[in-house]
């Protein structure tokens, strides 16, 4: 079904493959992915270890989606990225774009699947979960940022009786936000406001525009990159790597859930790759003249 699927995937921001004409591109906070058809490719160097076709690439996918490569395994937000990032608004209103459209539907479905039946009984598998934990129960909040990682935190730590100000550069995402989550927003200035809890998800400098004591103040800091701020005087500071090793502490415990996954993940590919002998109904029915 899915053989002519072509994948070309980084782990760096400085991807030196030029984007394909009528590749998708999809980037994360981890990778960029530039998706498309290989009959669009005239000369396809399979050597590369940053490209994959066929079920292979169709298995590298689903992988991505069900948070098996994220820094936080079996991590939920990426598949809510992917979903975002395929909706058919944004897909090309051609065949291609159908075969799109299918594309996502079997990696959604498929995803659920090992969702429903291997990675629920995982507690904490959210930045907005993780969040949440370290809040303990707090009633007042500053979130600074408003990207998709901002807005999955936000869903996450809102309740009715928290007051929480959402911060950030781009006011009509901040309006949307507010009608749909009853918050308070502000623009980001040069100063932020004083608040006992601040949670950091906007990948820019913070510390300079908190003009005011934080030794009543917990951080909570979820960019990759905290250019080199360690907020000494905070009453308790959580940097992503901090998060990240509390997290590396489980991987012992995810070790056999990862190798009973690829197996899993194995056999769903297959069985999708089954159903083409019988009845092919994807890309492979376009004809090269008209991708």
């Amino acid at each position: 079904m899915w053989y002519n699927l072509l994948v070309y995937h980084s782990e760096t921001k400085n991807f030196a493959q030029t984007v394909p004409s009528g590749f998708l591109v999809w980037e994360t906070c981890m990778r960029i992915l530039y998706i498309g058809d290989r009959r669009l490719i005239s000369n396809l160097d399979e050597s590369s270890t940053e490209v994959y076709s066929g079920y292979k690439a169709y298995k590298l996918l689903l992988e991505i989606i069900c948070g098996l490569h994220s820094k936080l395994f079996a991590e939920t937000e990426v598949f809510f990225q992917f979903k975002e990032n395929f909706q058919n608004k944004l897909l090309p209103k051609t065949l291609i774009g159908e075969s799109f459209q299918k594309l996502r539907d079997n990696l959604i479905e498929d995803a659920k699947k090992v969702r429903a039946n291997h990675l629920l009984g995982l507690k904490v598998n959210s930045y907005g979960a993780i969040t949440e934990k370290l809040l303990n129960q707090a009633d007042e909040i500053i979130l600074i940022g408003t990207g998709q990682l901002a807005t999955r935190v936000l869903r996450s730590i809102r309740g009715k009786d928290r007051k929480i100000l959402v911060i950030g550069r781009n006011k009509e995402v901040l309006e949307r936000l507010k009608r749909l989550y009853s918050i308070e927003i502000q623009e980001l200035q040069d100063r932020i406001p004083s608040s006992s809890n601040i949670v950091i998800c906007a990948p820019i400098p913070i510390e300079p525009r908190l003009n005011f004591d934080l030794k009543e103040t917990t951080v909570i800091d979820l960019r990759e990159n905290p250019f080199h701020e360690k907020f000494d005087n905070a009453k308790s500071y959580h940097s992503f790597q901090k998060i990240l090793s509390q997290i590396e502490e489980n991987e012992s415990k995810h070790k056999f859930l990862r190798y009973k996954l690829d197996f899993v993940l194995s056999k769903i590919v297959h069985e999708r790759e089954s159903v083409c002998v019988n009845h092919i109904n994807c890309w492979e029915d376009i004809p090269c003249s008209v991708l």
